[in-house]
């Protein structure tokens, strides 16, 4: 796994035909939850959420890091205070700095064991600057433009600029019973590197994806979707998945988590989407599963093997499977 990632750092730097450093992007596998290291050319990271609790997943993220020649996290970004998301906080901030903290505010939902989890995340971090985002707001990565689509319940209510187009998949969109969980608190982010632009929604749900993108796209295009909520069928409605038209998709999901087989169907069905990446084998989607190649952990195996990203400014990114050896470049449209 790792010395797949190393290679893919070193053949990165041809995506950038004007000499800049290229974007890179490590989806660590954590079995379910989320954790997205992002790597600015400028040297300055962003991690999106840190996993479960307990040493695995900090392990891993602290493992990539390294790897990666990351010796600081300058932002990490909690989603929302799910245990996949948040519980993983305490054990990384002992493996490696934190500069500051962004996330949505206070708490939504006392799930079991709840205030277990927002208590060690607070007392983790509470030397550490601490940032609430709301929409519009951007998270301050040299070298890159992250705008916060979606925080604490609310969107952004103004298009973003060269969007705002009708968009055709909301007249026969139907809503799906109300879920009022932490999920509908996630923070979306909307990052941008030259023309690569990568859409990470975390585990916001379908009904607040069709009051976010109907009538009008207030999003735009995205070259790289992260398929929201680990593949679930109560998110990654038509109205998100195919306004926003990607060129790839990357599903962090679990054998037993996610992977729903509605939301293949949607995705599958997205014009322009050229391939489907999988952290993990969906045994609910059975047949609907993207070929071998383009899953890191196969069926039946819990091995921590991640999916890699490198993007240039001029659109070009390449995706690598650091399993299977696969690798696509994405040339811009």
């Amino acid at each position: 796994m790792w010395r797949l990632s190393v290679l893919l750092l070193l053949s990165g730097a041809a995506l950038s035909q004007d000499g800049t450093r290229p974007l890179r992007v490590y989806f660590i596998d954590v079995e379910g939850g989320q954790a997205t290291l992002i790597a600015a050319p400028s040297g300055e990271t962003l991690l999106i959420d840190a996993g479960w609790e307990g040493e695995r997943d900090a392990n891993r993220i602290a493992e990539t890091a390294r790897r990666a020649g990351i010796a600081k996290i300058d932002a990490l970004l909690i989603t929302h205070f799910h245990r996949d998301h948040a519980g993983g906080v305490p054990a990384l901030a002992k493996q490696i700095p934190v500069r500051q903290v962004f996330d949505h505010g206070e708490n939504t939902e006392n799930y079991k064991g709840s205030a277990d989890v927002i208590a060690r995340y607070r007392a983790s971090t509470q030397a550490t600057r601490h940032v609430v985002v709301r929409p519009g707001d951007k998270i301050p990565i040299r070298g890159l433009n992250i705008t916060v689509i979606a925080s604490a319940g609310k969107w952004i209510t103004k298009p973003l600029p060269g969007a705002g187009a009708a968009n055709p998949a909301c007249p026969n969109q139907q809503r799906k019973p109300d879920e009022h969980t932490e999920n509908e608190a996630s923070i979306g982010v909307l990052l941008q590197f030259g023309k690569f632009r990568m859409l990470d929604m975390a585990d916001l749900l379908w009904n607040q994806e069709i009051e976010l993108m109907c009538p009008v796209n207030r999003i735009g295009t995205a070259d790289l979707l992260v398929v929201s909520h680990h593949g679930k069928d109560t998110s990654n409605s038509a109205s998100l998945v195919h306004a926003v038209h990607p060129r790839a998709a990357i599903m962090n999901n679990g054998e037993t988590k996610g992977g729903s087989p509605e939301t293949f169907d949607i995705l599958r069905s997205s014009p322009g989407l050229s391939d489907l990446w999988q952290l993990h084998y969906s045994r609910d989607a059975a047949q609907r599963n993207a070929p071998e190649q383009f899953i890191a952990n196969e069926r039946g195996t819990c091995n921590g093997n991640g999916i890699s990203v490198s993007a240039g400014r001029d659109g070009t990114f390449r995706i690598r499977n650091d399993a299977t050896e696969q690798e696509r470049v994405y040339k811009p449209n």
